[in-house]
């Protein structure tokens, strides 16, 4: 079974990985939230690399009013990126969603 896994890993290019990203982007654009999030969890499984962008988006994705709507998970993929990559281009961005978040959803007004 694991040398499924190795196999399958080493037939996806960085490109055709990084394609799914991309995949999973547009998906979210037209709102096709349940598509985003397994085209990202087919990324995470194989991504070394951009993962805190694809957190990012799996916050927004949780974040989005629809039927995938998960506010507790939307914060724990922002916490993803700034607890994981605090260099990251997203780190402000997902820090001010797990403010405004945990302030209106967990807190109350």
């Amino acid at each position: 079974e694991n040398t499924k896994t190795e196999t399958a890993k080493q037939e996806f290019s960085e490109s055709e990985v990084l394609d799914l990203l991309k995949q999973a982007h547009n998906l979210y654009d037209t709102k096709e939230y349940k598509s985003a999030l397994n085209k990202l969890a087919q990324f995470f499984e194989f991504s070394t690399r951009k993962r805190d962008e694809a957190f990012f988006l799996q916050g927004q994705i949780y974040e989005a009013d629809s039927s995938v709507k998960n506010i507790k998970l939307a914060i724990d993929a922002y916490r993803n990126v700034t607890k994981n990559y605090p260099a990251s281009p997203y780190w402000d961005d997902a820090n001010k969603r797990i403010i405004y978040l945990t302030k209106f959803y967990l807190e109350g007004r």
